[in-house]
């Protein structure tokens, strides 16, 4: 195989060096790019989880109330006597106390014994679930959770079965029903909002089933279903929250990818030219002057102190010396 001349090496050192770059830089492109990823998803994973964890706070009231009031010997009477005057002065009261919208109570059969709501809407007189449901909803269960469209948007239900006061643990056969309500409505949806610093959507469940959370190099998406009484989706809750600190770190990728990739352009324009100005023009000077016989071409040579500057007087010599020769014979 034929030996590489210089220029070609230079060539060669050049293409080795720009691969070089290359790599380095798709390097720091992966290194960047696993980091940005491992935050987005540790990002993803916290918003979900406080999410989660609000919402179950906000709820908790309501639970409460669904439980306490419900293992009481004066709701099993009022159950069977439906006074009114005692509702007004026991479960009234507990709306404010416990934020809630609506309370229901029925028999074990079904049949309604009262319901209250805030402000008094006709409309919620009866629990947003069929009738007939209402013996099956609970089978072996003592607590429900679900969700149920009404005139007045999306509310949470929780309910409990009505026991006397000594079967706090609820073992005795149900007195009643009982289930308090909370509506998410605008109000509710903007607190949550504003309190997880994202943006909330209530979205029927016609618009598509919840998928998977959606991470971008801005924000985080995810899904919530809100399930109905009878374990369908009444609707879902979708929440964008927005993601500065990756977004901050995108940025900064970005920045540094520009400036390896514009350093590494510069070093090898520069390296470049300095090979040509120190390397390959010398060597064609020479090649040049070797080739034509004449120390014409390497004359303005003669005054560097280089290598090169030391070979083109040793060659410009070689033909002073050749010319004299040439003379005396």
């Amino acid at each position: 195989m034929k030996p590489l001349d210089i220029r070609e090496r230079v060539v060669l050192l050049l293409g080795v060096l720009t691969l070089a770059f290359i790599l380095a830089v798709a390097y720091l492109n992966d290194l960047v790019g696993d980091r940005a990823r491992r935050l987005l998803h540790a990002t993803q994973q916290e918003r979900e989880r406080n999410f989660d964890q609000l919402v179950e706070l906000k709820g908790s009231s309501v639970a409460t109330f669904a439980k306490d009031y419900t293992f009481w010997d004066d709701m099993v009477r009022f159950v069977q006597t439906g006074d009114r005057e005692w509702a007004t002065e026991n479960i009234d009261v507990g709306l404010s106390t416990y934020v809630l919208d609506a309370v229901w109570v029925y028999t074990v059969g079904g049949t309604y014994v009262y319901s209250v709501n805030t402000p008094e809407d006709p409309r919620l007189k009866d629990l947003p679930v069929p009738r007939e449901a209402l013996t099956s909803l609970f089978g072996s269960k003592r607590f429900v959770h679900f969700f149920a469209a009404t005139p007045r948007g999306f509310i949470e239900i929780r309910g409990a079965t009505i026991h006397p006061s000594v079967d706090s643990k609820r073992l005795t056969p149900p007195r009643g029903y009982l289930f308090a309500g909370r509506l998410w409505n605008a109000q509710y949806v903007g607190d949550l909002a504003e309190l997880t610093g994202s943006s909330i959507g209530i979205l029927p469940v016609s618009a598509g089933q919840a998928g998977p959370p959606r991470v971008t190099t801005t924000a985080v998406t995810f899904a919530r279903g809100l399930p109905r009484w009878d374990g369908a989706l009444a609707a879902r809750v979708e929440v964008r929250s927005e993601a500065p600190a990756v977004e901050g770190l995108t940025h900064t990728a970005n920045q540094l990818r520009l400036l390896a990739v514009g350093f590494a352009v510069s070093v090898l324009v520069l390296l470049s030219l300095v090979l040509w100005r120190w390397v390959t023009a010398p060597l064609t000077l020479l090649s040049a002057s070797l080739s034509a016989g004449s120390p014409g071409p390497i004359a303005g040579m003669l005054g560097d102190r280089t290598e090169f500057g030391r070979l083109a007087a040793l060659i410009h010599r070689f033909f002073e010396q050749k010319a004299t020769l040439e003379t005396e014979v």
